[in-house]
């Protein structure tokens, strides 16, 4: 699937900025998505420009953010066998 032009992505934007009309209304006059602009709002909101995004910036990763927080391997002599115990 190709990208929206820049052009276009502002002038849905913009004409929602100006209240010209409902989100849908916009959309339909531009003949994209609501779902289009409603993006569009989103991507603006998060990073302040409209540039298009490759299909992998949007993707999400699939690890655990949660284990990301602390890498710092745990020094060998911390460790216990098994049957040290």
């Amino acid at each position: 699937m190709r990208a929206f032009s820049l052009d276009l992505r502002e002038r849905s934007v913009a004409a929602y900025d100006r209240g010209e009309g409902t989100l849908q209304q916009v959309a339909e006059r531009i003949q994209v998505s609501s779902g289009m602009v409603k993006k569009l709002l989103l991507q603006r909101r998060r990073t302040g420009d409209l540039v298009a995004r490759s299909e992998k910036q949007w993707a999400r990763s699939s690890l655990d953010s949660t284990w990301l927080i602390d890498a710092t391997p745990i020094p060998s002599s911390w460790a216990t066998k098994a049957s040290d115990r």
